[in-house]
């Protein structure tokens, strides 16, 4: 059975596995923050590693989903609860939306390689490779960079 439907079929036991792994490993007010990272993804993401930030009160968020690793999502702690958790639904709702692109760029194009993201002067560049093409899409940011990256690769090959 592939991975994909086995968290398709056990997305709660999944869930609540990566929750409680989470509370375990992080501290009381982070766990609280990175829990509601989880359950506002919906979708199979794993966390990597959260980093305080040097620079900056916050913390980054590294991922990867089945086809490798994700933008970092970097939250500012601005001391208010209710505006962290906010900016933490934020970036999951955009990592989720890169998630379910790149899953459907995956079926669309079975064996493609989706190229490493990188973060330019002008915004976000994403690429991918499938059948000796290769499609490279810039857009403002990362979530909107995949959606470009879907037009155009379906619009070159179809």
């Amino acid at each position: 059975m592939p991975l994909l439907d086995i968290w398709k079929s056990n997305r709660d036991a999944v869930l609540k596995f990566t929750i409680e792994q989470v509370v375990k490993s992080t501290g009381t007010v982070l766990g609280d923050f990175v829990l509601q990272f989880v359950l506002d993804v919906h979708a199979l993401i794993i966390l990597d590693a959260i980093i305080p930030l040097p620079d900056l009160p916050g913390f980054l968020i590294q991922s990867h989903d089945l086809h490798g690793q994700l933008p970092d999502a970097r939250i500012k702690d601005t001391r208010d609860r209710l505006e962290v958790l906010d900016a933490v639904s934020r970036e999951a709702s955009k990592l989720s939306a890169v998630t379910k692109d790149r899953q459907e760029l995956s079926e669309i194009f079975p064996g493609c390689q989706f190229l490493p993201h990188t973060l330019l002067d002008s915004g976000a560049l994403v690429g991918l490779s499938f059948s000796g093409h290769t499609v490279l899409a810039e857009a403002r940011s990362f979530w909107e960079g995949y959606h470009k990256l879907m037009r155009m690769s379906c619009r070159q090959v179809f």
